[in-house]
C-alpha cells in the first residue's frame, strides 16, 4: 500500500456494526431477541389476512374447511422459523400482537361474533387440539374445560368428543347457537339491545337454546326433524347426536339454519318498521 502511496491512518478508521441483519427470512438483531422479525412476521400475516378476510363473510363465502386452510397458511406464514426465534413469543408486547392476529382468525374460521370468549371461540373451531398428542396437555384442557361454567360448555360437552369428531363442520347459524352469541333475549339484553330477556314467542326465558330446542312456536319445524332423527333433541344430548351420522348432523343443521335465519329475518324487518 505505501508503494503505492496508500496508508491506513488508526484514529479515522472505523468498523461499521449493524443493528440488525435478514439471513433466510429472519431477522437477527445484535441482542439475538428476534422481537423485530417477530413485530415484522405478525405485520406481514396481518397485511395478507385483511386481504383475504374479504372474502370470508360470517354468512357465504367459503366453508369451514376452506376458512380453516386459509388461517392456517396464514398461521404457518407468521411463524415461519418460530423454532429459532420463539423466545420472543414469551414477551407480553410479541405475545399480544400473535394472541391478537390469532384470534381474528379464529373468529373467520368459526364465523363468530367479536364478543364470544376467546375459550369458546378456540373450542368450536378445535383450534388448540389440532396436533397435540401430549396426553397430559389434553388432560389438562379437559380439566380446565370441565369446571368452565357457560352455555357452549353445556351443548358442546365433553372435549375430546367435539375435538376428535369425525364429521360437521361448523358455519355461521351453528356457530350462533353453539356461542349463544344471536338473536335471543339473554344475549341481546346482556348488550343492552333488549330491555327484556323473554321470548317475544311465547314469554318463556329466552336463552341460547330456547328457540332451537324448546320454543313452542317451532314445534311444526321440530316433531318431523325429531322423527327422522328418532330422539327428542335437548342441550344435553344435541351435539351428541349430531355427530352420529352425517345425515344427522344435515337434519339438525338445516334446522338450526331455518330457526336462526327466520329469526334474524324478522329483527330486521323490526328494526326497519321502527326507522319509517
Amino acid at each position: 500500500m505505501e508503494e503505492r502511496g496508500l496508508k491506513l491512518v488508526g484514529s479515522k478508521t472505523k468498523a461499521a456494526v449493524e443493528k440488525s441483519m435478514e439471513i433466510l427470512g429472519l431477522k437477527i438483531d445484535r441482542n439475538l431477541t428476534f422481537i423485530q422479525h417477530a413485530e415484522k412476521a405478525v405485520e406481514k400475516a396481518s397485511r395478507m389476512a385483511e386481504k383475504l378476510n374479504r372474502l370470508m363473510w360470517n354468512t357465504g363465502g367459503p366453508r369451514g374447511g376452506k376458512r380453516r386452510a386459509i388461517a392456517s397458511a396464514m398461521n404457518n406464514m407468521m411463524l415461519y422459523g418460530s423454532e429459532v426465534w420463539r423466545s420472543a413469543i414469551r414477551t407480553r408486547k410479541v405475545r399480544e400482537l400473535v394472541d391478537r392476529l390469532q384470534r381474528k382468525m379464529a373468529l373467520k374460521i368459526a364465523a363468530a361474533y367479536r364478543t364470544v370468549s376467546i375459550t369458546n371461540l378456540f373450542m368450536v373451531i378445535s383450534a388448540r387440539f389440532e396436533g397435540k398428542n401430549n396426553r397430559e396437555v389434553l388432560n389438562a384442557w379437559e380439566a380446565e374445560w370441565q369446571a368452565r361454567e357457560s352455555w357452549t360448555k353445556s351443548v358442546i360437552g365433553h372435549l375430546n368428543r367435539w375435538t376428535k369428531r369425525k364429521r360437521g363442520e361448523t358455519n355461521y347459524f351453528v356457530t350462533k347457537f353453539l356461542t349463544g352469541h344471536g338473536q335471543n333475549g339473554v344475549y341481546l339484553k346482556k348488550i343492552q339491545k333488549r330491555e327484556h330477556d323473554r321470548c317475544k314467542d311465547c314469554g318463556a326465558t329466552d336463552d341460547a337454546g330456547h328457540g332451537i330446542l324448546y320454543c313452542p312456536r317451532w314445534e311444526a319445524e321440530r316433531w318431523p326433524a325429531a322423527i327422522k332423527i328418532g330422539e327428542i333433541l335437548e342441550d344435553g344430548n344435541v351435539i351428541g347426536i349430531m355427530l352420529e351420522t352425517e345425515d344427522k348432523w344435515r337434519i339438525i343443521e338445516q334446522w338450526i339454519v331455518q330457526i336462526i335465519g327466520t329469526r334474524e329475518r324478522e329483527a330486521r324487518a323490526e328494526v326497519g318498521n321502527r326507522q319509517e
